[in-house]
């Protein structure tokens, strides 16, 4: 959810078939997204999340509802959606909205790392550095809530060009290599809402993780499952969220599959988005 009260519009009609979640940009919540005949509403959307036994972490069902009505209208409020989680297990959507019901559909595929955010938004000190701003361990959940994506490496050489940002060394002279040990998920919902019509600069802030070779011999679903507990872990450590360059920023159309043109070496030649260096490191 965006951080910042917007009025809600819904969307026009949507011709659902013509829209394709076929590419691996969608990977991650290929599982609920899969049950999908139609754009879902609230009462479909908790039917998938009541076969996910999805729960909050007292152990009561969650389930999707629309925001309240104010005097200007539908409105999603920060601080608002988050304690209304945590205090009625109730996760407000917007009916009719893409990024709503991507948001949705994240919640599922990745129950503990979005109660684990939850739960840093709620914990989070109250003191933050001017009004209006929600302090950097806020500011980190948001980013990548927003944007975020996981990439699991089994080579530690992969995972330093990533962090590196040497991408034409990555993504062409060890694109065999990154097909065999690195693994992309999009998680943020966001992110996913513009991959119903992807651009080239489109860019998510990732959290890399080591991995054993074994863990690409798995399907999908566990892959998913180990990252989402990895993803809890990490987010419930308050030493991992003094700076948001913990976050890496990463062009996800470079991922070898992600997008059929990057399979000619030009397409990283363009230096607007896979732009060289490092301008910050992580303290």
């Amino acid at each position: 959810m965006s951080a910042v009260a917007t009025k809600v519009d819904a969307e026009p009609a949507i011709d659902w078939p013509a829209v394709s979640f076929s590419g691996p940009l969608f990977d991650a919540i290929r599982g609920p997204l899969g049950s999908l005949a139609a754009f879902p509403d609230l009462p479909l959307l908790n039917g998938l999340a009541r076969k996910a036994a999805l729960r909050a972490t007292d152990g009561r069902p969650l389930s999707f509802v629309a925001p309240v009505a104010t005097g200007k209208g539908l409105r999603v409020v920060d601080n608002r959606y988050e304690a209304r989680i945590r205090r009625d297990a109730t996760i407000e959507t917007r009916p009719g909205n893409w990024h709503d019901v991507f948001n949705a559909l994240v919640w599922m595929a990745w129950p503990r790392a979005k109660t684990a955010l939850n739960a840093l938004h709620m914990r989070a000190p109250d003191v933050v550095p001017a009004p209006g701003r929600r302090g950097v361990a806020r500011d980190a959940a948001t980013l990548f809530d927003e944007g975020g994506a996981v990439i699991a490496c089994s080579d530690s050489g992969l995972a330093a060009l990533l962090r590196e940002f040497r991408w034409k060394e990555l993504f062409c002279g060890q694109r065999s290599c990154v097909e065999s040990h690195l693994r992309c998920y999009v998680f943020g919902h966001a992110l996913l809402d513009r991959a119903r019509q992807p651009y080239k600069a489109m860019t998510a802030h990732a959290l890399i993780f080591p991995v054993a070779r074994e863990f690409f011999a798995q399907e999908s679903r566990r892959q998913i499952a180990t990252l989402d507990g990895m993803l809890a872990d990490w987010f419930g450590d308050a030493a991992n969220l003094d700076s948001t360059a913990k976050l890496a920023p990463v062009p996800v159309l470079g991922f070898p599959g992600f997008f059929a043109a990057n399979a000619d070496p030009r397409f990283y030649d363009d230096v607007t988005v896979f732009r060289p260096g490092r301008l910050r490191k992580p303290r």
